[in-house]
């Protein structure tokens, strides 16, 4: 599918003025899938989902930019399909080891209601991001650790993984540290397939990985 107009929104990260503006373009829609639950509203945070294969950006965060040309469509919120999501870069207040922080969400679809969905995939793809998603009470570490030392407690709500993040003041994101969370590049999700079956020696890969 192709797209000849969109209206595009722009917002100075120093002071969320917006400009609008229209541009011609033609690009090819990608689609982002994520459970029907997520988008549910509540005080719990934003849901890691690593069923999402793209982060979709609710109303507990700033649009810092529209990445112009670029648009998907999103499964599985409120039981049916969105079309021509803008993908914006974003951020928030985050919470970490170190204190507060503003996260910043690079290449996420912009839904703009309910909670943020992060996907772990695509936090996991910028190199050095890594999602333990598992429940400590099955083994697991439950946080969120990123590239440069900053780790973020995981909260498990009814089975689901969550981080608590809030929008942030003008102030807050002048003065707190920023911590990247996705890469600036074109998210594509198919960058993370891997058909493991399709090896002949996939059990001796796995046995390998899991000793080490």
């Amino acid at each position: 599918m192709c797209i000849c107009k969109v209206l595009s929104v722009q917002v100075d990260p120093k002071s969320f003025r917006r400009t609008t503006s229209i541009h011609v373009h033609n690009t090819k829609k990608k689609v982002y899938r994520v459970f029907a639950h997520a988008a549910q509203r509540g005080n719990r945070g934003a849901l890691v989902d690593r069923g999402a294969n793209g982060g979709i950006i609710g109303n507990d965060a700033h649009v810092l930019y529209t990445h112009t040309g670029q648009e998907v469509d999103v499964t599985g919120i409120d039981k049916h399909q969105i079309d021509s999501l803008k993908v914006v870069d974003a951020s928030a207040k985050i919470f970490t080891q170190r204190g507060e922080a503003i996260g910043i969400f690079r290449q996420c679809a912009y839904h703009g209601k309910a909670r943020t969905i992060h996907s772990s995939g695509q936090i996991e793809w910028y190199k050095g991001n890594i999602v333990h998603d598992q429940s400590l009470k099955v083994g697991g570490a439950q946080h969120v650790c990123t590239l440069d030392g900053y780790a973020l407690p995981i909260h498990i709500d009814n089975g689901l993984p969550y981080i608590s993040q809030v929008p942030h003041t003008q102030k807050e994101f002048d003065e707190l540290p920023h911590v990247i969370f996705s890469s600036s590049a074109k998210w594509d999700p198919t960058v993370l397939d891997n058909k493991l079956s399709s090896q002949p020696n996939w059990f001796d890969i796995v046995k390998n990985d899991a000793e080490d």
